[in-house]
C-alpha cells in the first residue's frame, strides 16, 4: 500500500501527524518496523506497555530551505508493507507587522 499525503508549513514551524497501522505492535516492533531515512522526519515512538496501532510523526522545516520536498516512512511488519510519502512544501516565513 501507498499512500500520499500533503502537508504546507510555514519554514521554521513543525507539524504533527499520526498514522494509523493495520495491526497492533508492540514497542520493539515499532522500533524495527517503522522507519525514515529523511532528516526532517522525526518517528515519537512513544515509550507504553502493551500494543499501539498507531505512530506519531514530527515534521521539522528548520533548515530546509523554500519549496518542495519530498520523503518516505516506511512501516515493514509480518503482516503489512506500507510507504508513506510526504509531500512537503514549505512556505517563507510571514512578516509579523506592529500594525496588526
Amino acid at each position: 500500500m501507498q499512500e500520499e499525503i500533503d502537508i504546507e508549513v510555514e519554514k521554521g514551524t513543525n507539524e504533527y501527524l499520526t498514522i494509523y497501522l493495520d495491526e497492533e505492535l508492540t514497542y520493539r516492533q515499532v522500533q524495527r518496523a517503522v522507519r525514515t531515512k529523511d532528516r526532517w522526519i522525526r518517528l515519537q515512538r512513544r515509550r507504553f506497555r502493551g500494543t499501539t496501532n498507531c505512530v506519531d510523526v514530527q515534521i521539522i522545516s528548520r533548515g530546509l530551505w523554500g519549496g518542495y520536498h519530498r520523503g518516505k516512512i516506511i512501516v515493514d511488519t509480518e503482516n503489512e508493507y506500507s510507504e508513506y510519502i510526504i509531500n512537503l512544501t514549505v512556505n517563507p516565513k510571514r512578516k509579523s507587522s506592529i500594525w496588526a
